[in-house]
């Protein structure tokens, strides 16, 4: 016995089938296998794992296919389903998951220098000097925020900071047709929400105050996740709510912003809405791309086929014609053989050697035949076709109108001019 795990999702997700090995003890087996790790999950909402259970012949017992998104850490028992997903009584799996976040690999490995261990205020200077070290390194350019205050509680200088550090890692790297940054998100929300009704973003405070705006992003990309119809333009709290809940439960955006304080306050602060949106373009946007390019694969993957279909659809027709018209010589040899004519007999007979009896006179043969005894035995379509079809006679005993029958009897059963 033995289990596969395997995980779909987009294209440039983790694609690999993982293998336990083989074991003997079908009542109670244990795998203690090494760990199997599916590093790289795009967007979660979108893949599944599916768990797979064989016998050492390749048996299939049961399997459960999960949504990714529906993965906690833990200790946790699988019931597993059969072939019509459904529920099987006794086979279960007790297995143990971990979920962390998925880190790309510019970041992968990078560590902070060691922290100073203490509770003094120089300690606690050295180490945020260590971290803002470590922030220019990245490329962010900290314009009179020092460490000392930071550990002081400079709120200012402390939010500045925090806003420098979205902008580059979060913000800086947008780019939505020429335009980068502020000006590329703000394009990018324009063009995702300009269908929708009551929707309208020129801006990062007051255009997104009633909380349609939200709704409408995540209706673009989900439209599962939210009714937009039933949205009400004058009940702004509820459609924050419920944007900033669907974002948090099924697009792991956390819940940055309130409801009330974006209600109240006659212009919310920019900076606050551009970071929270910033994550619906870093959750989307990716995934579009990685949805456009698989679009792109399936569109010449379909052109490959269709061109096949269409080999096949000719090679069809080539086949049908062939059949058609071999069913019509059939039924013309059917009419020659069926004649009471003895010319129809012969030409009719599958023997090359055969003779018609208009072909002996006196028991002696004769190697033609004319067009005048053609048409007076034959069916007038079978007597010009035969007439078309045979050659001159010229042999010494020739008259006027012989025509060559004995090789055209010969040559009939094995034409191929199908």
């Amino acid at each position: 016995m033995y289990v596969e795990v395997d995980m779909f999702g987009l294209p440039v997700d983790t694609k690999r089938k993982f293998r336990t090995k083989t074991l003997v003890n079908s009542l109670n087996p244990v795998w203690d296998d090494e760990p199997f790790v599916f590093r790289k999950v795009v967007l979660p909402t979108l893949a599944s794992l599916r768990v797979a259970v064989f016998e050492e012949g390749g048996k299939f017992l049961g399997h459960r296919v999960l949504p990714v998104s529906a993965i906690r850490p833990g200790y946790h028992y699988i019931c597993l389903r059969n072939e019509l997903n459904q529920p099987l009584q006794l086979p279960t799996l007790f297995v143990h998951t971990e979920v962390k976040d998925y880190v790309p690999d510019t970041h992968a490995g990078e560590r902070l220098p060691k922290p100073d261990k203490g509770k003094m205020r120089f300690h606690k200077i050295a180490n945020v000097n260590k971290a803002l070290d470590y922030i220019a390194s990245k490329g962010v350019k900290l314009v009179s925020i020092g460490a000392e205050e930071i550990v002081d509680g400079n709120l200012k200088m402390t939010l500045g900071m925090i806003w420098t550090i979205i902008l580059r890692f979060a913000i800086q790297d947008i780019s939505v047709e020429e335009t980068s940054a502020k000006e590329g998100l703000l394009l990018w929300c324009q063009r995702k929400t300009a269908p929708y009704r009551n929707v309208n973003v020129q801006n990062f405070h007051i255009s997104w105050k009633d909380g349609l705006a939200l709704c409408a992003l995540i209706h673009r990309h989900r439209p599962d996740l939210i009714d937009y119809s039933k949205l009400r333009k004058d009940d702004p709290i509820g459609n924050l709510n419920q944007a900033f809940e669907v974002a948090e439960k099924y697009l792991d955006i956390p819940k940055m912003l309130d409801a009330e304080d974006i209600v109240n306050t006659p212009k919310p602060d920019e900076k606050a809405i551009m970071t929270y949106v910033s994550c619906f373009y870093h959750a989307f946007a990716g995934a579009e791309q990685d949805i456009a390019n698989a679009w792109k694969g399936l569109e010449q993957v379909e052109k490959g086929y269709e061109e096949w279909l269409l080999t096949e659809i000719r090679r069809l027709e080539r086949l049908d014609h062939l059949a058609e018209k071999f069913k019509q010589k059939c039924a013309l040899h059917e009419g020659w053989t069926a004649a009471p004519s003895s010319a129809a007999a012969c030409l009719g007979s599958q023997r090359p050697d055969a003779l018609c009896q208009s072909g002996v006179q006196g028991g002696i043969q004769q190697n033609y035949i004319t067009v005048e005894e053609l048409r007076r035995e034959l069916p007038p379509e079978q007597a010009e076709y035969c007439i078309s079809r045979m050659t001159t006679y010229t042999g010494a005993d020739s008259v006027p109108g012989a025509l060559d029958y004995i090789s055209f009897s010969s040559a009939l059963y094995g034409e191929s001019d199908l």
